[in-house]
């Protein structure tokens, strides 16, 4: 079946979705970090800042065209910026993991990845509900850029 702007799936299809989008939006995280960690100065957390808003980024894209399939009615960049909003909270509790998992020991490559994945598995629940309910909404229609 081939899915309309205005059909959406269901909320099992959508929630194993979003976890597959997010084990994307992990790898890409984790990988960036991994990356920046090696290669620059810029250190684990600042590293993370930037990993992570690049990850959001490609989450976006991802859960846009293949989760939540009603927000393509919605104007891409009010929806990126309404994404990068909501997703704080759950960005907040991922990175409070990350940060107190790094508190317990030298801040490794390896540590640091671990510390990723904990803190991302700690910020799916919150942002899978947050996201459906206030940023992949039925109906919206575009107002400006798409």
């Amino acid at each position: 079946m081939i899915k309309t702007a205005t059909q959406d799936r269901l909320p099992g299809q959508q929630f194993f979705c979003f976890g597959v989008v997010g084990t994307i939006g992990f790898l890409a995280d984790a990988g960036l970090l991994l990356a920046l960690q090696s290669y620059t100065e810029l250190g684990p957390y600042l590293g993370r800042v930037i990993s992570f808003t690049v990850a959001a980024t490609v989450t976006w894209a991802l859960n846009r065209h293949f989760t939540f399939t009603s927000g393509l009615d919605t104007a891409w960049l009010r929806q990126w910026l309404r994404y990068l909003s909501v997703t704080l909270l759950g960005a907040g509790t991922n990175y409070a993991i990350y940060a107190a998992l790094l508190q317990f020991g030298e801040a490794t490559i390896t540590r640091s990845l671990l510390a990723v994945a904990a803190g991302s598995l700690g910020g799916l629940a919150v942002n899978f509900t947050a996201l459906k309910c206030f940023v992949f909404l039925p109906g919206r229609r575009p107002s400006a850029a798409r």
